[in-house]
């Protein structure tokens, strides 16, 4: 049991399969936006699933 780390909220969901909370300023890298706080695939992205939020630039 030494060699646990450390594990972060995010990890955590991240690892369950869960979403990753948007950063401060909504990038959320290539291929994904900012949905309801969350990144989520621009793939996934229509007007029945979600719609990706506007960035803040």
């Amino acid at each position: 049991m030494k060699n646990l780390q450390k594990i972060t909220r995010e990890s955590l969901k991240t690892i369950k399969g869960g979403l990753r909370q948007c950063p401060v300023d909504g990038d959320c890298g290539p291929g994904y936006c900012c949905s309801k706080g969350a990144c989520r695939p621009f793939s996934g992205a229509s007007p029945t699933t979600y719609l990706c939020d506007a960035p803040l630039n």
